[in-house]
């Protein structure tokens, strides 16, 4: 009977660790995405600013200087956004690394 029990305790944590990975998986991929829907919304509005204020069918002589603070503003902004993104990314690939370490022992 004990035995039944250890085995049965050795399946149900077995299942726990699969779905605790399973969890910090989905976690990881979520974190990802949402940084990925930030980056873009600011891409867009970058996007959606140059199109705004840029006349292709001019030159940029037409454009004032506060036109080029605002776009350079603008691509510090992403930069920041993204800085910390790939950061963040860099750090849970070497979790994820140690993590896999862990599992090979």
């Amino acid at each position: 009977m004990q035995l039944l029990i250890n085995k049965k305790q050795a399946d149900a944590d077995a299942k726990q660790r699969i779905v605790a990975e399973a969890r910090k998986t989905n976690e990881f991929e979520s974190e990802k995405n949402k940084k990925f829907m930030k980056a873009n919304a600011a891409l867009k509005a970058k996007l959606n600013f140059i199109e705004e204020k840029y006349d292709y069918s001019s030159s940029a002589k037409q454009m004032s200087i506060e036109d080029f603070r605002q776009i350079i503003e603008s691509n510090l902004s992403v930069n920041k956004t993204i800085g910390g993104f790939t950061g963040k990314l860099d750090q849970i690939q070497k979790e994820l690394q140690q993590l896999d370490a862990m599992r090979q022992f």
